[in-house]
């Protein structure tokens, strides 16, 4: 999907102003980790090994 014009716009804008600072952000949907995965259930067979 192509960004709209006035993203297009500002991004080039921004491209152009030496004191601009553009900042990345990846966002990622969220995953439940540990016990509350899963039902608490691994995908290994033996149980992780801890210190």
């Amino acid at each position: 999907m192509p960004y709209p014009l006035n993203v297009l716009r500002e991004n080039q804008a921004s491209d152009e102003n030496p004191k601009s600072l553009q900042v990345s952000i990846d966002t990622k949907a969220k995953v439940k980790i540990g016990n509350l995965s899963r039902d608490g259930k691994a995908w290994t067979l033996e149980a992780p090994k801890f210190l």
